[in-house]
């Protein structure tokens, strides 16, 4: 576990790939998120405990070309 930000913990875990896309981050006590892709940006996190889906977040991108 690292410190960061005055003292929040950072989690560690085990990272899994799908090729080049990060699909899923393994922690301690059945907890993981996975990562759903649209393209090449990630769109959504989902946190998972104990296989139930806890939170879900939905990321949207602005165009800046």
């Amino acid at each position: 576990m690292a410190i960061i930000n005055g003292g929040e913990a950072v989690k560690t875990g085990e990272y899994i790939y799908n090729g080049d896309k990060l699909a899923k981050i393994l922690s301690s006590h059945d907890k993981y998120d996975t990562y759903i892709y649209t393209g090449d940006l990630i769109t959504e996190r989902e946190f998972y405990s104990n296989n139930f889906l806890t939170t879900k977040e939905v990321f949207d991108y602005n165009n800046t070309t």
